[in-house]
């Protein structure tokens, strides 16, 4: 419920939930660089859902480690209620969707695109 002052905030409200990721150098600059959402939606929507069913909606405290020089990068990630609901929404909509026996849009269009070539259902998928 209380702890040290990370980043030296002005304002710290316990509890609040810190997130941690390793990125390759690139990843980490433009992370650094570019902002949470920006480079890396899909890490706002993951946090943003942790903070919203955790009902722990103070900042998130969201660390990087560069994997090729162990730099660090540290920063405050403030609730998104929007962000939350519509992720949320999006699952509902999937779960919906194959409980109805439908098939929604792939997010790619070629099997050998690399997010389809690792992952584990790719043969099932493209059946």
């Amino acid at each position: 419920m209380a702890g040290p002052n990370p980043l030296g905030a002005a304002y710290v409200n316990y509890p609040f939930i810190w997130e941690c990721k390793a990125l390759n150098a690139r990843n980490w600059r433009a992370l650094a660089r570019n902002g949470l959402e920006r480079e890396f939606p899909r890490y706002a929507a993951q946090v943003a859902l942790y903070q919203a069913y955790l009902k722990l909606t103070n900042p998130l405290l969201f660390s990087a480690i560069n994997a090729d020089s162990c730099e660090l990068l540290h920063f405050w990630v403030p609730f998104s209620a929007e962000r939350a609901q519509l992720w949320s929404d999006r699952a509902a909509n999937i779960i919906a969707a194959t409980r109805a026996g439908e098939l929604l849009p792939r997010a790619y269009k070629d099997p050998e695109k690399f997010p389809c070539k690792i992952c584990p259902h790719v043969a099932r998928c493209w059946r």
